[in-house]
């Protein structure tokens, strides 16, 4: 039985005119109250620190990816492309790349380039990673993958689930082993990777809150014109 859609998802997708042809279940919810549960997520939402080690649903999977889909793009170009992965083998092997690539590089930091870094949340850690891969086509092309990725972002929290956006995976996903990684994850050609999004459920164990870093006033980062 497929969930039902939530506020956020089905604010997102209204906002993108979303064919008529996708069947959204009946919200029996106001849209200023569908906006407003966007807006919280929005400005309240924190970096996940730790998952549970409770899988995602296939159903919300999908969710989400519907909402990336359907993320505004330059002349509708739509230049991303998404590889799903919850098996654990690909998501160890594809971490332990990334470790050994910091290593080589000795990016240990603090004056000891071979020490590791500080334990992060990172692949190894998701239930579910969302590898989103992007053309150069246009000189959109990353920005608009960057806003897929922000919007399966904000499904994945409107579902009650944390999320992670990872950068560094880039660096051994588009390095030298590419046509392999590319293979295993089952990238068409002319793709490379922009960002993975890791999702799983907050362990409450852990203060997100606290350890989140803070935001510049809007005095300093704003300037209004009237």
């Amino acid at each position: 039985m497929v969930e039902p859609v939530p506020r956020a998802i089905f604010s997102w997708c209204r906002l993108r005119n979303v064919r008529k042809s996708v069947d959204f279940p009946l919200l029996f919810k106001t849209e200023s109250q569908a906006a407003q549960s966007t807006l919280e997520i929005l400005t309240n939402a924190k970096t996940a620190r730790k998952f549970t080690t409770e899988p995602v649903s296939e159903d919300h999977i999908k969710q989400i990816l519907l909402a990336g889909l359907n993320a505004p793009s330059a002349l509708n170009s739509q230049p991303w492309h998404f590889t799903v992965v919850t098996n654990k083998k690909i998501l160890n092997q594809i971490n332990e790349a990334m470790i050994a690539a910091r290593t080589k590089g000795g990016s240990g930091g603090q004056g000891a380039p071979n020490s590791p870094p500080p334990k992060k949340l990172g692949l190894a850690d998701a239930p579910v990673a969302i590898f989103v891969y992007g053309t150069n086509n246009l000189f959109t092309d990353s920005f608009d993958c960057g806003l897929a990725t922000e919007a399966m972002s904000i499904a994945a929290l409107s579902l009650g689930y944390g999320t992670k956006i990872l950068a560094s995976p880039t660096i051994v996903l588009n390095g030298e082993k590419k046509a392999y990684f590319d293979q295993l994850l089952q990238v068409p050609e002319g793709y490379s990777n922009v960002a993975v999004l890791i999702i799983g459920r907050n362990d409450e164990s852990v203060d997100a809150t606290a350890g989140a870093s803070t935001r510049k006033p809007m005095e300093e980062k704003v300037r209004f014109i009237k």
